[in-house]
């Protein structure tokens, strides 16, 4: 049960700029709420449970291709979605303050309904933008957001299109191995073209190389 929960499509804070080539990052993104959270605990003891249709937990892993383009997917083995981005404007590889990146990903949203095991499809487009802002040798500031077309299952299981975007910041922290952790603090929403909007917190934790150890060019 807690492998399904894992696989949910939560939007999540994510930074625009690229990982070098064989590099992996990984992100923890959590919606605070407290009715998610208490359906969620309450799932766990009971095989026979409905999963909710919002779950305040999600896994992302990422692994740079070089030349900024990333591969990534979400949820406990197996995952539940897969994704491809590519860094236009890139801190990383660029002389530039500002990170900017396509992104695609499309996937399935695992739910139960009278005992029945259904997967929902999702298929999100966005834009993400991102800069770094170096306080210290060991911490920084990141500034992201995104915005762009998001593909959402509705209680039938048919696709609602909308408008997704996220804005937030995360506080880069250096570790030693030319790592870094980030823990972020930002908002998610989402405008359905025929429907009311929807907003939430977001937390998370991201983990990846530091950026100013990475090697350009990659």
């Amino acid at each position: 049960m807690l492998l399904l929960l894992l696989g949910c499509a939560m939007v999540m804070l994510r930074p625009a700029h690229s990982l070098a080539k064989f590099e992996g990052g990984g992100t923890l993104g959590v919606d605070p709420d407290p009715a998610a959270f208490a359906a969620f605990v309450d799932c766990l003891d009971k095989p026979d449970c409905e999963l909710p249709e919002r779950t305040p937990v999600d896994l992302e892993y990422r692994l740079g291709l070089g030349r900024g383009w990333e591969i990534g997917a979400r949820g406990v083995l197996p995952p539940r979605a897969l994704s491809l981005k590519y860094a236009v404007l890139d801190e990383r590889r660029h002389p530039t303050p500002v990170s900017v990146a396509l992104r695609a990903e499309a996937g399935v949203v695992p739910r139960t309904h009278e005992g029945r095991l259904d997967l929902l499809p999702f298929a999100r487009g966005e834009v993400l933008v991102s800069g770094t802002v170096a306080l210290s040798p060991g911490v920084a500031l990141r500034p992201v957001g995104s915005g762009g077309f998001q593909g959402e299952a509705a209680s039938g299981g048919e696709l609602q299109p909308g408008f997704g975007y996220t804005a937030g910041l995360l506080v880069p922290l250096r570790l030693p191995g030319h790592l870094a952790f980030a823990p972020a603090l930002g908002v998610a929403g989402f405008v359905p073209l025929d429907g009311v909007g929807t907003i939430g917190l977001r937390v998370g934790l991201t983990v990846e190389p530091w950026l100013g150890d990475q090697s350009p060019g990659g």
